[in-house]
């Protein structure tokens, strides 16, 4: 008998096997492997959300030490700047009293800008009297009283109050030969012993800010500035009676 062809039979092993699509295997694997690639991310960044802030100092940022017409959103707007520098962030209490203590002087500094502005401000007044009384035989206008102190006060209070009058007597006062600016320099003059006691104490704040932002750099220094540190949990302490 002549042979029979032998078929090709199946493979049991082949058939047991779904049919794959190869061509959607590199996007399979590579949706699997976005997060871990994600995470790798976020480590090299060495993004760093851990709070290290102390209790204590919570404590003073929430009650700083503020005059009366002072924000604390501005007082806190400065605290983060130092806290989130350039160079790095506290990840200790002794570093956090560094930011801190940053923050309380770079207040003070601004608060004293301030206050020599209103130094000069308040002196106005008596500087436009005293240029009043300097000026009277040459500027005085019929109907005022021969009281120079009292016309001098409703003089003031005038010049002051009405832009008009105030701008015809700045004209007078430099066809005078005084010049328009003459209540502004006699107010300065009169501000200045105060204006040199503040930049006294300006500069020495200036030396002391200098010096705790220099440590603050030399603490980050020593570690890896996202370096993740130890710290203790934080404790709910009772209220003072």
């Amino acid at each position: 008998m002549a042979e029979q062809p032998i078929s090709a039979q199946p493979d049991p092993e082949r058939s047991k096997k779904p049919n794959e699509n190869l061509s959607e295997q590199p996007a399979e694997i590579a949706s699997s492997e976005q997060p871990i690639e994600e995470e790798q991310f976020d480590e090299e960044e060495g993004f760093d959300d851990d709070d290290y802030s102390p209790a204590f100092i919570e404590e003073q940022v929430r009650n700083p030490p503020l005059l009366p017409g002072e924000s604390q959103n501005d007082f806190e707007l400065v605290f983060e700047s130092y806290e989130f520098g350039a160079n790095g962030r506290p990840k200790s209490g002794s570093e956090y009293l560094l930011v801190y203590q940053a923050t309380t002087i770079t207040w003070e500094l601004m608060r004293l800008d301030r206050m020599k502005i209103k130094i000069l401000a308040y002196q106005n007044r008596h500087a436009a009297e005293v240029v009043y009384r300097r000026t009277f035989e040459n500027l005085s206008a019929e109907g005022e009283s021969e009281d120079i102190k009292t016309s001098a006060r409703k003089w003031g209070r005038r010049y002051f109050a009405d832009p008009e009058f105030r701008k015809a007597y700045a004209a007078k006062l430099e066809a005078a030969g005084y010049g328009a600016g003459a209540i502004e320099a006699e107010a300065f003059l009169r501000a200045l012993p105060s204006l040199a006691t503040i930049d006294r104490q300006i500069g020495a704040l200036e030396r002391r800010l200098l010096n705790i932002l220099k440590r603050l750099d030399a603490c980050y220094a020593a570690r890896h500035p996202e370096a993740k540190v130890t710290r203790r949990p934080k404790t709910t302490r009772p209220e003072r009676e």
